[in-house]
């Protein structure tokens, strides 16, 4: 997951930990490409605004790397950029608040459980 620390980050990550999901934890998008770049991932989870890094770039530069995995987005702001999210490659996005369970609900929708998440 590359989520701002926050309460919410928190509850995902205990919640996809508690189903069986691997959890890995990205502090800022440069740090969730170079994990991506180390590790084989399963699915991404990823904020739209980032700290010193745009969502939208993420998800082009893990498309770039050939990674054909769900990437699911949340949008803490609002922003209204869904059209422009979706066209870069993500899978899904949900704009916060949302429940875990609702993110959990896609990842399974997707053919994921139990699987290695960043």
């Amino acid at each position: 997951m590359t989520l701002s620390p926050s309460a919410f980050r928190y509850e995902l990550a205990h919640s996809l930990g508690h189903e069986g999901f691997d959890v890995m934890i990205a502090s800022e998008g440069r740090d969730a490409l170079e994990k991506l770049r180390r590790h084989v991932v399963d699915g991404v989870i990823a904020q739209l605004h980032l700290m010193n890094y745009n969502g939208l770039a993420l998800i082009l530069n893990i498309r770039d790397l050939g990674r054909g995995i769900p990437i699911i987005v949340i949008d803490f702001e609002d922003s209204g950029l869904r059209e422009e999210v979706i066209e870069a490659g993500a899978s899904g996005l949900f704009r916060f608040p949302v429940e875990p369970l609702t993110v959990m609900e896609l990842l399974k929708r997707r053919g994921l459980s139990k699987e290695k998440m960043l």
